[in-house]
């Protein structure tokens, strides 16, 4: 993970702040106690990405004010669809 890239997206003014992939929980962590006194985090929750899927409350305790939960809501949307269609 790039701390140094994020530090300037800071220095330059940025709102919020948004690290591609972290792998694992204690990069999550570490980004976190680095960044989040300071700016809103935003998690970007993709099934089947690098980033380990954890729910809203577990990433708030993290420190993330802003999380995406996109594929979940396409997926359910678009079964929802399947079976009025298909009824």
């Amino acid at each position: 993970m790039c701390f140094r890239k994020s530090q300037k997206y800071l220095e330059a003014g940025a709102d919020v702040l948004f690290v591609e992939a972290p792998e694992n929980r204690d990069q999550m962590e570490k980004m976190n106690f680095q960044f989040s006194d300071r700016v809103p985090l935003l998690a970007n929750m993709v099934e089947g990405g690098k980033t380990p899927i954890s729910g809203a409350d577990d990433l708030e305790e993290l420190g993330y004010s802003i999380v995406i939960f996109r594929e979940g809501t396409v997926r359910a949307v678009s079964l929802l669809c399947r079976n009025i269609w298909d009824n």
